[in-house]
């Protein structure tokens, strides 16, 4: 199944599905307005778009409040 990433105000998005549609393709929204990405699927995604890649760039694409609970993590087991 065809999985689509979307947000409300993007009409790229409402392109793609109107295409989707259009060509009686199932596909799964997930709204990432509504219902952000996890590191997981993060890592999912871009192991399969290119070899390797960089934490930190991965990080850019957490919610803050994920960011700043790493963040501090990372600050505590560098103290250790």
């Amino acid at each position: 199944m065809i999985k689509i990433y979307t947000i409300s105000s993007c009409t790229s998005c409402k392109k793609a599905k109107t295409w989707l549609n259009n060509h009686q393709l199932p596909y799964k929204e997930q709204n990432l307005g509504k219902e952000p990405l996890t590191k997981e699927e993060i890592l999912n995604i871009l192991s399969r778009l290119q070899v390797g890649y960089k934490e930190d760039d991965i990080r850019a694409f957490l919610p803050r409040s994920i960011r700043n609970v790493e963040n501090s993590q990372a600050r505590m087991r560098a103290a250790l």
